[in-house]
């Protein structure tokens, strides 16, 4: 039976580039790390949502190798982490730290 593993990332979208550039090039960077996109949360109704895309992210487990669940620790932040280009999205039952507009 194949395994997947599976992310949320949110994506950060700012105004001085086109929306459609920024979602690109963002999902081209997932991909080159290896993960597909399997979802994305957009509510063209929200203002929140023009600056916030949520992105449900997933990839085959490597063979012989257990899926890693964040659930029981938190992961390195990733390169675009670093780069505060994405955020990840708050653990189930942890407060969130993220700053509100």
């Amino acid at each position: 039976m194949r395994q997947y593993e599976y992310r949320i990332e949110q994506i950060l979208l700012d105004e001085k580039t086109s929306r459609d550039t920024q979602i690109t090039d963002s999902l081209n960077d997932f991909a080159r790390e290896g993960w597909r996109v399997a979802s994305l949360d957009v509510d063209a109704s929200s203002k929140a949502s023009r600056k916030v895309l949520n992105v449900l992210l997933e990839r085959r487990a490597k063979k012989g190798e257990p899926v890693k669940s964040s659930a029981k620790k938190p992961s390195e932040p990733t390169k675009r982490e670093k780069a505060g280009k994405v955020k990840k999205s708050p653990r189930p039952g942890k407060a969130s730290t993220a700053k509100k507009a």
